[in-house]
């Protein structure tokens, strides 16, 4: 069972519909996510994408079910 607080990686499948927030980047990088990147909606099945604006991995958090 998936739960709130979980994390994933980009690359991963998202295992439920819901928002998702931001935690930290995979690797050290110097670009931070603007306030639009920090929290995306993603169906389960959905690949966990990486940081829009320097495109590398990111760790994300289930912040809520949708």
């Amino acid at each position: 069972m998936t739960n709130i607080g979980d994390t994933f990686t980009t690359g991963q499948r998202a295992p439920v519909s819901g928002v998702y927030e931001y935690v930290r980047h995979t690797q050290a990088f110097s670009c931070a996510p603007s306030a639009a990147e920090r929290r995306i909606p993603l169906s389960r099945g959905e690949v966990f994408p990486p940081h829009r604006s320097c495109q590398s991995g990111v760790v994300w958090r289930l912040a809520e079910y949708a």
